[in-house]
């Protein structure tokens, strides 16, 4: 997930059911501070 404040209550999801061990992100020029939060379901 990824949000531009850390304390954001609205977080938007990037990718689910990742397979992977990992996921590339592009940086945008327009967004050069974002946050991102991982949660792992099982």
């Amino acid at each position: 997930m990824v949000a531009e404040d850390p304390y954001s209550t609205e977080w938007t999801i990037l990718q689910e059911n990742i397979a992977a061990t990992q996921l590339n992100i592009q940086i945008l020029p327009e967004h050069p501070y974002r946050f991102y939060k991982v949660v792992a379901v099982r």
